[in-house]
């Protein structure tokens, strides 16, 4: 019998963890399609995303509030996950960028009262304890996930191993609530009091996407190996499921919990604060925040909450609160980019976690009557699951090869400049096999990167920098702008000998800071130097351009055997451009014969040249080429230089 009970408590907890993974993943995925698709592929504002996302809050509520009438909690909530695996399981195996635009909205809208019905629908303590932990399980393995495959999620590849992995993941959990639907007289779902907590969820979930679980922002932002920063993550979900298997089954100090809530708060709050810096911050200090992060969120998961009565609606309403709270949580990180808000993102994730603790410590009463044998049993499988996440930066470490050692090739030099467009294409789908193959076309020595993005869940959360220098096998230098996970960097088949990263003079006059990257690579035969940027964008203010440009050229300095490189937003001709064209360097689409493409921008409707490869009198250009191809809404544009 209590094997049995074993058995059924375990295949609950994957069919909980399973659910919150493909939430989190269905989250990530649908932040991104909301600006990839419908602001660039559709052109609308970054207030019309802001409505969207909202939408889709509400509308998932008035979905639950209705099946709650016809069909009860228990049953909704079935339907709910099934509705959500379906649309991820479909998502997974189309590639419209509009279909899985779609499909992720309609994932979203039934994820999102999932966590407030679990938590809330009255039941035995076990099926609590497996909830919470289910939410720790599901975020730590949609981290492992996403970690193993390079932080480029399964559902934007279309190799088989991704694909069958992407695929899997939500037919197991379609299997599990079939199993589910199928069993009489099992509990609606968890102690009432949860709805508490389930407010707090959506914060929670936002602060683990933006930070804690976010592989490629915490690489860029320590500077490790990406496998080690795998490895830390996933021994902080550890520390955190052993911390709620601990609330659940014992009774712990009220300090204990007071001190994880203002642990949570500090860790967010400092982790923005660094993730929004442009300087390197020490990986020891991030190592520290993450970890304190993890131990807090568990020990406020893991505490047991009120077993009053909650009706329905209470359920539906704290589903609500908790989605906009995620909503603005995420977007409201990003939204300073495009539009002045009055709250810092430091404090704005602060404040997310304060959410999500007052939510948790608001439901506290008698942890102690969690610890029965029943939840005990219950969370058995906790810590042997957490370990098996461990299995991920293992297998990201043996798929891991650095770039072979750089050698001098000698003179001729091929360079390229590429706008990589966060990774997105045309159409709104992150392509990067397709930013590699544009790439490789041109057999580059040194390609100057543009849009790098590093984390921006945004983005897709993927590390666009270690991904491209992993599968083209070069070597890199990045140099942060925006933020530490937004900024321009190069990749070099030659020794790369020094790299600086300067910030632009004006950007406490712009909303989207700017720098330029200054390298210096060794051909063999004397050195090079690339000076790369990506200029403010807005085409009407050109005014801020200017002191940009001057900056650039006073960095240039006259010296010898040096290039400017990249995006600069401006088209031949232009005011802003004065200082760079009436200065002795010359521009390699001239000084090739104006061959070639004469438009680097958009691909999908070329009509502007402002991509460009500068050379000292010096070098001679030629060989000029911007390749027509859509990866981007920019095209590669590369020269070859050498020594007059």
């Amino acid at each position: 019998m209590r094997d049995a009970f074993r058995s059924r408590a375990a295949l609950d907890g994957a069919f909980a963890a399973l659910t919150f993974a493909t939430g989190a993943q269905l989250l990530r995925l649908l932040a991104a399609h909301l600006v990839f698709t419908l602001r660039y592929a559709a052109g609308l504002s970054i207030t019309e995303i802001g409505l969207a996302a909202a939408a889709v809050a509400v509308a998932s509520a008035l979905l639950c509030a209705t099946l709650l009438l016809l069909a009860g909690a228990r049953r909704t909530l079935l339907l709910l996950v099934a509705v959500m695996a379906a649309a991820r399981l479909a998502e997974q195996l189309t590639i419209s960028p509009t279909a899985d635009l779609a499909l992720t909205a309609i994932g979203v809208a039934a994820f999102l009262p999932i966590p407030a019905l679990a938590l809330a629908g009255g039941g035995a303590a076990s099926a609590g304890a497996q909830w919470r932990l289910g939410l720790l399980l599901g975020v730590a393995l949609d981290a492992a996930v996403n970690g193993a495959f390079g932080t480029l999620d399964p559902s934007w590849q279309t190799a088989w191993l991704p694909t069958a992995v992407g695929a899997a993941l939500p037919l197991a959990l379609l299997v599990l609530a079939a199993r589910a639907a199928l069993e009489r007289g099992a509990p609606d779902a968890a102690e009432s009091g949860g709805v508490l907590l389930a407010v707090g969820v959506g914060p929670l979930l936002a602060l683990e996407l933006l930070f804690f679980k976010n592989v490629a922002l915490l690489t860029a932002m320590t500077g490790w190996a990406q496998p080690a920063v795998l490895a830390g993550v996933a021994a902080a979900n550890v520390a955190a499921l052993l911390a709620a298997r601990t609330a659940m089954t014992r009774a712990l100090p009220a300090g204990a919990t007071l001190g994880a809530a203002a642990a949570l708060a500090v860790a967010a709050g400092w982790l923005a604060s660094a993730a929004t810096g442009t300087e390197q911050v020490p990986a020891l200090m991030v190592a520290a925040a993450l970890l304190a992060a993890q131990l807090a969120v568990g020990t406020l998961v893991g505490a047991a909450p009120w077993r009053a009565p909650a009706p329905p609606w209470a359920a539906v309403l704290a589903g609500g609160a908790g989605s906009l709270a995620l909503a603005g949580a995420v977007f409201g990180h990003y939204a300073p980019y495009g539009v002045e808000i009055a709250v810092s993102r430091p404090a704005l994730a602060a404040g997310a976690a304060l959410l999500a603790a007052s939510a948790a410590l608001a439901g506290l009463r008698r942890r102690a009557s969690l610890a029965a044998p029943a939840t005990a049993t219950a969370t058995a499988y906790a810590p042997l699951m957490a370990a098996a996440m461990l299995l991920a930066p293992a297998a990201l470490a043996l798929a891991w090869s650095e770039p072979p050692p750089p050698a001098p090739g000698g003179w001729p030099v091929r360079v390229m400049t590429y706008n990589i467009h966060q990774g997105f294409d045309t159409e709104g789908r992150l392509g990067m096999e397709a930013l590699a193959r544009a790439v490789e076309a041109e057999s580059p020595d040194v390609v100057a990167l543009q849009e790098v993005t590093r984390g921006w869940v945004v983005a897709g959360s993927v590390d666009t920098l270690l991904w491209l220098s992993q599968r083209l096998g070069m070597r890199y230098a990045y140099g942060p702008a925006a933020d530490v996970a937004f900024g321009n960097a190069v990749l070099s088949r030659y020794p790369i000998v020094s790299a600086e990263t300067r910030p632009m003079p004006n950007n406490a006059d712009i909303t989207m800071g700017r720098s330029y990257l200054d390298v210096v690579v060794d051909t063999g035969d004397g050195p090079l130097r690339v000076i790369a940027t990506h200029l403010h964008h807005l085409t009407s203010e050109g005014e801020r351009r200017a002191p940009q440009v001057t900056e650039l050229v006073a960095r240039w300095n006259g010296a010898a055997r040096t290039v400017i490189v990249g995006d600069l937003n401006a088209q031949p001709g232009w005011p802003e451009l004065a200082p760079l064209e009436g200065s002795a360097m010359v521009d390699a689409y001239v000084a090739s014969g104006s061959e070639g493409q004469p438009y680097t921008a958009r691909s999908h409707n070329l009509h502007a040249r402002i991509d460009y490869i500068w050379a000292s009198p010096d070098l001679r250009a030629s060989g000029y080429s911007a390749r027509v191809v859509l990866a981007s809404d920019h095209l590669p544009v590369a020269a070859d230089v050498a020594p007059r």
